[in-house]
C-alpha cells in the first residue's frame, strides 16, 4: 500500500481487518450524558492589536518566505510557525507578545474583553443554586493561563492552574478538590497538561481561549468535562479573533 499506492491492496486490507475493529462513538455508549452546547464568540482586534499584527506581517512574514529561498513552505519550516505563533499571541493579548502582562484593563485585547464579559455573566447567573457554576479555561500559553488565573482570583473567586510545572501525581487531587468543593470556582489549564487524563465533571462551562492547530486537541480538552459522571449541560465557548489568519 505504501510503496505502490495500490488501492486494491488497501481495499483487501480493509476487508480482512474490518471484522476485528470496533469503534463506538461516545454518543452511542453514553446516551445518558446531558447536552453539550458549543458557541463561537468572535472578537475584534483593538487598535493596539491591529498595529502589532500588521507590524509582524510586514517585518517577519516576508523574511520567513525568503528564508526558504522562495521554495514552497512546508509544515516542517520553523520560520513560518514562528510568525504564526507571534500572531496568535497578539490575538490573545498584546501583553503576551510584548512580555508585559500586568493590570487587567479593558480595551487592550478584544479577546480578553470578551472573556471578561463571559466570566462576569457566568459569575452573575448562579441564583443561589446548590450546584454553582464552575469554569474551565484552556490556553496553550502558560503566561496567558497564569494571567487568566490571576484575574479570576482578583474577582474574589478561587482558581487553580494545571500546567507543565504541576506534577502528574498531584493533578488528580487538584481535580477531586475542584469537583467536590462547591467553593472552587475556576481552573485554568494548558492544553497539553490538562487536555487528557483528567476528570473535571464539576465544571459546566468551558472556554477555549486560544486554539491549537489540531481540533482533536480541543475535543479532548472538552471531554475532561463532558464525560460519564457529568449531570449538567455543558456550555463550550471558542474565542476567535475576527479578520485574522
Amino acid at each position: 500500500i505504501e510503496q505502490r499506492a495500490d488501492p486494491r491492496a488497501r481495499d483487501l486490507l480493509l476487508r480482512k481487518t474490518h471484522p476485528f475493529i470496533l469503534r463506538r462513538l461516545k454518543k452511542n455508549v453514553a446516551t445518558e450524558l446531558p447536552d453539550k452546547i458549543e458557541k463561537t464568540i468572535r472578537c475584534e482586534l483593538t487598535e493596539t492589536q491591529r498595529a502589532l499584527y500588521q507590524a509582524v506581517i510586514k517585518r517577519d512574514l516576508e523574511q520567513a518566505v525568503q528564508a526558504m529561498g522562495g521554495k514552497k513552505l512546508s509544515l516542517g519550516n520553523p520560520h513560518i510557525f514562528s510568525v504564526l505563533m507571534k500572531l496568535k499571541q497578539i490575538c490573545c493579548h498584546p501583553g503576551l507578545f510584548m512580555k508585559e502582562l500586568h493590570e487587567f484593563k479593558r480595551g487592550v485585547s478584544g479577546k480578553f474583553d470578551a472573556f471578561l464579559d463571559l466570566t462576569e455573566e457566568i459569575m452573575g447567573n448562579e441564583n443561589g443554586s446548590d450546584t454553582p457554576n464552575k469554569l474551565l479555561v484552556f490556553s496553550q500559553f502558560v503566561e496567558m493561563a497564569t494571567y487568566i488565573q490571576d484575574y479570576i482570583i482578583s474577582q474574589k473567586r478561587t482558581c487553580d492552574r494545571i500546567d507543565g510545572s504541576v506534577s502528574p501525581s498531584n493533578r488528580p487531587s487538584l481535580c477531586r478538590e475542584f469537583n467536590d468543593n462547591p467553593s472552587r470556582f475556576g481552573m485554568v489549564l494548558t492544553l497539553f497538561s490538562g487536555g487528557v487524563g483528567l476528570d473535571l465533571q464539576g465544571a459546566n462551562h468551558v472556554v477555549l481561549y486560544d486554539q491549537w492547530w489540531n481540533p482533536a486537541i480541543h475535543n479532548q480538552a472538552i471531554d475532561r468535562v463532558h464525560r460519564i459522571g457529568q449531570h449538567r449541560s455543558v456550555l463550550v465557548f471558542y474565542l476567535i479573533t475576527r479578520g485574522t489568519l
